[in-house]
């Protein structure tokens, strides 16, 4: 089971306008906040090199997790 989740809507490099104005609104409305926080997911908004630290962040969490329980790659 996922303790937690986090929901991303940073900007995009193809869009740097994303998420949109009609976008944007319904995702930090009360009702979708709740609902993430009821179902375990942290929803964060920033710009793209906020993104980029979170990423590097999360990289370096997993990579821990894989190279402790030895996961690799079979081709």
């Amino acid at each position: 089971m996922v303790a937690s989740l986090t929901a991303l809507p940073f900007a995009s490099l193809a869009q740097p306008a994303w998420p949109t104005r009609p976008l944007r609104v319904p995702l930090v409305s009360p009702a979708v906040l709740e609902a993430f926080r009821t179902g375990g997911i942290a929803s964060r908004s920033g710009t793209p090199a906020q993104f980029a630290d979170f990423m590097r962040l999360e990289i370096a969490r997993y990579a821990e997790v894989i190279q402790r329980v030895h996961i690799s790659v079979e081709g």
